[in-house]
């Protein structure tokens, strides 16, 4: 988001502001541009993948390192929506992000659960999603240990917990619980 945009402006005392953009619905988007041949090269030693979303090479990720770079990840294509798909459910939980064919099956095989669903965007792109109770587990999965960086995204996960309803958890109330625990003892998930 812009807070952590501005730190890495601040950071490489860059002098150009950031970009806002105001969609007519949903959140407003800020975009840092770096217009620097000297950066870009050095983020390209460093590992950098330009044009990200068509291709895929992790080379060597030890698994224990997989959370924390797939949490990355999704701060920046994620997206956690909480809607009402119907009379009967007030509130439906949908974790998702988008990427290529490759990095979606990646992450697939790399999970410690898997029970989801994918959706084709386009020939290269596409779409995981963990919705209902596999989205409550894979958020779980996906913020604990988050004492860095609290964002939005983390943020509106832990407001689900807030205003889900009570027949909707009565298929994994030791999960709530579990997540309950560890917010009252302040603990990071």
């Amino acid at each position: 988001g812009k807070r952590l945009l501005t730190y890495i402006k601040n950071l490489l005392n860059y002098p150009y502001d950031l970009t806002c953009y105001r969609p007519p619905r949903g959140k407003t988007v800020y975009t840092l541009q770096i217009n620097s041949r000297t950066c870009y090269n050095s983020l390209l030693k460093h590992g950098l993948t330009p044009k990200k979303t068509y291709g895929f090479n992790i080379k060597n990720l030890p698994q224990e390192f997989f959370n924390a770079f797939l949490r990355g990840y999704f701060e920046g294509d994620g997206c956690v929506s909480i809607s009402t798909p119907n009379p009967s459910v007030k509130n439906y939980l949908t974790l998702s992000f988008v990427s290529c064919n490759e990095f979606i099956e990646y992450c697939f095989n790399h999970l410690p659960l898997c029970s989801s669903s994918t959706h084709q965007h386009s020939k290269h792109i596409r779409e995981a999603r963990f919705t209902g109770q596999q989205g409550v587990k894979f958020g779980v999965w996906l913020f604990k240990n988050t004492q860095l960086f609290k964002s939005y995204k983390y943020e509106q996960f832990k407001h689900y917990f807030s205003i889900a309803d009570e027949p909707q958890w009565s298929k994994y109330n030791k999960i709530k619980q579990k997540f309950k625990q560890l917010i009252s003892q302040g603990l990071n998930i």
